[in-house]
């Protein structure tokens, strides 16, 4: 829809930019359609362009805030109103631009990561500035078998998850992550004698001593009582205290757990090395007694600094379960 004409929707004088564009007259068509279309129904803006191209985080959002609010300047005062309670944002992923050269104009660099990875990390994106959809399609490979000699000519014998392993999972677990796929596998997961576990002590087994200052540890963290290989952090006026329970583990092996008693706003920290394009499964137990309120809260640095946490945080609460006080 008018995304389409975004540089028109940028201008001071948006009816003359239009007047030189290619589809200069679309914005007078839609708003025929505002014109007739009742309360029910809903417009999609595909930014099919925009989306092909979007190749980080910012270009996604620029091109929403363009759809919900800047392309208001190429629609009639009298269907603003209506525009803005119908009209969604959308974005088209083409698959070709994962795995075609360098030289091609639809062409996606994938940063480093595998071009699966870089796919997943701009649907993920595009999911995020969507109202709702997010659309791909594919000119030269198929997901099923294809019938027709002329079917046959046009796409190439390969499937998709032949040229980018794993986009079927990529995919589902951007829009469907609790499906029943997903959850077996994290169940495999969790039972693969194998799995690598990249937190050091994360199962609180080493006794509570002082420990060496966390590598890249901030001037406000606390490892005096800390447990081995954690760093503690309550606000000034918070007297809680963090002590080791024996009594509390999980399971019947050498596991433990960390009590924190009485801290009005504290955690535990231990920072871990990560890779880009690469999924972690995060899990674990907590028991509450009492007023308060616990979660594991995931932050991200870059070069030692937070990334905005406003944007990337993320905050996992525990499931509730039938045990009172739990």
């Amino acid at each position: 829809m008018n995304s389409v004409n975004a540089a028109a929707a940028n201008s001071p004088y948006p009816e003359t930019a239009l007047k030189y564009a290619q589809y200069g007259l679309y914005p007078a068509f839609i708003n025929g359609w505002l014109d007739a279309a009742p309360s029910t129904m809903k417009f999609v803006d595909g930014c099919e362009l925009q989306g092909y191209k979007a190749n980080d985080e910012l270009t996604f959002l620029k091109t929403a805030d363009i759809v919900r609010n800047k392309a208001l300047n190429l629609v009639a005062p009298e269907n603003q109103k209506k525009y803005l309670s119908q009209v969604q944002t959308s974005f088209g992923i083409y698959l070709d631009a994962y795995l075609n050269p360098p030289t091609s104009r639809w062409y996606i660099d994938s940063k480093g990561l595998t071009p699966t990875q870089r796919l997943k990390t701009n649907v993920t994106f595009a999911a995020d500035a969507s109202s709702e959809y997010v659309w791909t399609w594919g000119e030269q490979y198929r997901w099923w078998p294809v019938t027709g000699k002329q079917a046959e000519s046009q796409v190439k014998p390969q499937y998709w998850e032949e040229m980018l392993p794993g986009i079927n999972e990529a995919l589902t677990s951007v829009f469907e992550p609790t499906t029943q796929t997903l959850q077996q596998k994290i169940a495999a997961l969790l039972k693969d004698d194998k799995k690598i576990n990249l937190m050091n002590n994360g199962d609180f087994s080493l006794p509570v001593e002082d420990s060496a200052p966390q590598k890249g540890a901030q001037t406000d963290w606390n490892t005096q009582g800390a447990p081995v290989d954690w760093s503690t952090w309550q606000q000034k006026n918070s007297k809680g205290t963090f002590t080791q329970d024996g009594g509390a583990n999980h399971s019947e092996d050498k596991s433990g757990a960390i009590r924190i008693s009485g801290v009005q706003n504290g955690t535990l920290i231990q920072s871990v090395a990560v890779n880009p394009g690469e999924s972690y499964l995060i899990h674990g137990w907590m028991r509450q007694a009492g007023e308060g309120t616990g979660f594991i809260w995931v932050r991200w640095q870059h070069d030692g600094k937070y990334v905005d946490s406003s944007s990337s945080d993320s905050l996992m609460t525990a499931t509730p379960t039938a045990e009172q006080g739990s």
